[in-house]
């Protein structure tokens, strides 16, 4: 995918990372048998994106990293100058509403999923090893061309470890974000559908369904879920869900308008986000928003997660 005048589109992406002029540290440690080794290859994996930017190399595709989180050599999806002008990796792209529905061990394991597909619209679900091996504290949702705004943390983690600090996942338990860009304040009132109440990062805001009553963004993060509802976890058709209001990534929605990231209501119903999953009754999607008095599912394909 790639972004042209501010708007968002599809392309094919490299399979391997592109060389670039190294620095004097970097050239030290990338000669072998005489020739340079660039950089973000598998002979010679980054630490960092930073260390391929610092190497002279901005061109999109997929890099070698290996990391504090992941020693062991790992590819990454990296994009250059995305979004807010910053330098992104790929952590999960959907196609489908049964990719990653909430109720997905996906969710909560550490195991990968088409992790080598680095071909963005080749329509297959991946969970790539940026979940394990890198470490952020901006995350990016990337919803049918659309990006909320995006979540900021003050404490660096990996996804997996992100995940793992959820020590509750209802009554108002998750990983909320500590701000957002654009920012939209601690007040109530947040509701997703209006632009002066939810500035998105990019592209229009989403709409609301006819007969939707539950528009207000709740707690905003990862894993954060709202009620404790009894529901059953069987969503429609063979579709796995946990039968609570929010999402694995993305906010509860209610009627009430809660403090912005302070508490969730627990009567919240509604989802919006990734793994977004309404909780009377249950029901979810890989990406998307559900407003459970409509009874109607909205999906956001293809969804994109970005993190740096």
């Amino acid at each position: 995918m790639r972004r042209n005048g501010g708007r968002i589109g599809t392309s094919a992406v490299r399979s391997t990372g592109a060389s670039g002029v190294l620095s004097i540290f970097e050239q030290q440690h990338a000669i072998k048998d005489n020739q340079w080794i660039p950089i973000g290859s598998q002979a010679n994996p980054a630490s960092s994106i930073a260390a391929i930017r610092s190497a002279g190399t901005t061109a999109d595709g997929a890099y070698w990293f290996s990391t504090a989180k992941q020693p062991t050599a790992f590819q990454a999806y990296v994009r250059f100058n995305y979004i807010d002008g910053g330098d992104w990796a790929l952590l999960l792209k959907v196609h489908n509403r049964g990719d990653m529905p909430s109720g997905s061990s996906f969710w909560t394991n550490t195991t990968l999923n088409n992790a080598s597909d680095f071909n963005l619209i080749s329509g297959y679900w991946s969970k790539y090893a940026t979940w394990n091996g890198i470490a952020f504290n901006r995350l990016a949702m990337e919803m049918a061309g659309r990006v909320p705004p995006i979540m900021i943390f003050n404490t660096s983690r990996t996804f997996a470890e992100a995940m793992a600090a959820t020590t509750s996942t209802v009554n108002n338990g998750g990983l909320r974000c500590d701000s957002t860009d654009p920012s939209f304040g601690a007040g109530g009132g947040h509701d997703y559908s209006s632009a002066s109440a939810f500035p998105m990062k990019l592209g229009t805001n989403f709409s609301r369904p006819a007969g939707g009553v539950e528009g207000f963004i709740q707690g905003y993060g990862i894993n954060v879920l709202a009620n404790n509802a009894s529901n059953s976890t069987t969503a429609e058709g063979s579709l796995s869900s946990v039968g609570i209001a929010g999402a694995r990534i993305g906010a509860p929605l209610d009627d009430s308008q809660h403090n912005f990231n302070v508490t969730s209501n627990n009567g919240s119903d509604s989802g919006f986000g990734f793994g977004a999953t309404a909780g009377n009754t249950a029901r979810t999607t890989s990406c998307g928003y559900i407003e459970w008095q409509s009874g109607r599912i909205d999906d956001t394909l293809p969804g994109y997660v970005w993190v740096r």
